[in-house]
């Protein structure tokens, strides 16, 4: 008998249970699990670097703000409007000066130095960073 089971002696295996087939996946850093197991653990990561992110930035007083309006993950920081940031999020214009300063260096780091061309490419054309005149402690001037 196996686990209380009749064993078929052709095949060894229990009389009346079906074996269910189960695929088993595992992610880079070693997380093994099933497919909806690794979406939550990927999902988990995602939000993770989102965190991390504002904290290492020194914007960690955003956290719960963000999460109470739904924004988590680096992707989410990374398609927050300046509007909703400043509006919903309550971000003062140096807050978001620092918070869009750590996007474009995460994303430099990450991706390698992008050629001026590109970059200025990336600004039009995905996440927007300042490039009107701004003044914070006592420093105008634009962006770059």
């Amino acid at each position: 008998k196996k686990m209380g089971y009749e064993v078929d002696e052709a095949s060894d295996e229990p009389v009346g249970v079906h074996k269910l087939q189960v695929q088993i996946y595992e992610a880079e850093d070693g997380f093994q699990g099933t497919l909806e197991e690794m979406m939550e653990h990927e999902k988990a990561k995602e939000i993770d670097a989102g965190h991390n992110f504002l904290t290492d930035n020194g914007l960690g007083q955003f956290l719960k703000p963000l999460h109470t309006n739904g924004i988590d993950s680096l992707d989410q920081l990374r398609s927050c409007s300046d509007e909703f940031l400043t509006t919903t999020i309550e971000m003062k214009k140096a807050h978001l000066m620092k918070f869009r300063r750590a996007l474009s260096d995460a994303e430099n780091s990450a991706s390698g130095q992008l050629e001026e061309s590109a970059m200025r490419e990336h600004m039009e054309n995905g996440v927007t960073i300042m490039e009107d005149i701004y003044e914070a402690d006592g420093f105008r001037g634009t962006y770059e």
